[in-house]
């Protein structure tokens, strides 16, 4: 909603209803969104510490084989396999997180876009599928665990408006 219209909105409900309002009155406002959005970037947070744990795990295992190629797949680690989507998905939720209810449509807008550039490249990236069907015996599920996060992280940032 533009900025113009909600404080159109809010003198309207002043003026007739005498009751003062402050902040944004739309769902990104609402106790709904900061509930839901605390929730989800928690989870997402969780999930990211998961999968840090896993591709240590299967940077260890690769670099017990000695294999010089092995070796250097794991001194890539997680940013090269997650293609660099998570840093600027993690920078977008703080900015969300920290952002005003009146001030979180652009953070909102700039993580949803983070968010979806991040959820196409685990699920179509052969790297990350390679990562979560090693040969090496080592539990990596990127998609598995991420997934679900990015989807919540999603679903509460459609409550902004």
């Amino acid at each position: 909603m533009s900025e113009t219209l909600q404080n159109t909105r809010s003198e309207w409900v002043e003026r007739v209803l005498g009751v003062r309002v402050t902040g944004n009155t739309g769902a990104s406002g609402s106790g709904e969104f900061k509930r839901q959005w605390q929730q989800s970037y928690a989870a997402w947070q969780t999930a990211v510490e998961a999968v840090d744990a896993q591709m240590e795990a299967l940077g260890k295992a690769c670099r017990g084989t000695q294999d010089p190629w092995l070796v250097n797949i794991a001194d890539r680690g997680l940013p090269a396999v997650t293609g660099n989507f998570k840093t600027p998905l993690m920078a977008a939720c703080f900015e969300v997180t920290q952002a005003a209810p009146d001030k979180l449509a652009g953070p909102a807008a700039k993580a949803r876009t983070a968010l979806a550039n991040f959820a196409k490249h685990i699920a179509t990236d052969p790297q990350v599928a390679g990562c979560d069907g090693n040969p090496l015996g080592v539990t990596v599920s990127i998609r598995a665990t991420l997934g679900p996060a990015l989807k919540a992280l999603n679903d509460a940032l459609h409550l902004v408006r």
